[in-house]
């Protein structure tokens, strides 16, 4: 059994997002365990990391897209505000009110906002 175009897009997907979760909790321990950051400071500095590399890998090797970068750009960071949105939202109420481990509520976050991210990419962003 082969697979399609399709099936090879969700594995680059689940590829890029295994790597770029690597370079966010890597980011995220750095910057609250070895500088003390705050929380949410850490979580958004890791998220932007983390979404540069998952933007160039997606655009290259995922969708293979060969689009004026300018437009899935801007399509990306309107994703990617959503993303964050939702994301922030998670941690808010997990870490924060919860008193649930950052690192914990990261992995909750990551799962709800790669399911959204995958659709949203594969429809709108690299389209």
């Amino acid at each position: 059994m082969s697979l399609k175009i399709k099936d090879w897009k969700l594995i680059n997907f689940i590829i890029c997002g295994i790597l770029s979760a690597g370079i966010y909790f890597a980011t995220l321990a750095l910057l609250i365990e070895g500088l003390n950051m705050g929380t949410l400071t850490s979580y958004s500095i890791s998220y932007v990391v983390s979404s540069s590399f998952n933007f160039i890998y997606n655009k290259k090797i995922t969708f293979m897209s060969n689009n004026f970068i300018v437009f899935e750009l801007i399509k990306y960071l309107i994703m990617l505000g959503l993303s964050y949105t939702i994301g922030v939202a998670i941690i808010k109420i997990v870490t924060i009110n919860l008193g649930v481990s950052i690192y914990i509520s990261s992995f909750i976050s990551i799962g709800f906002t790669t399911i959204f991210r995958y659709i949203i990419s594969k429809n709108f962003v690299y389209k």
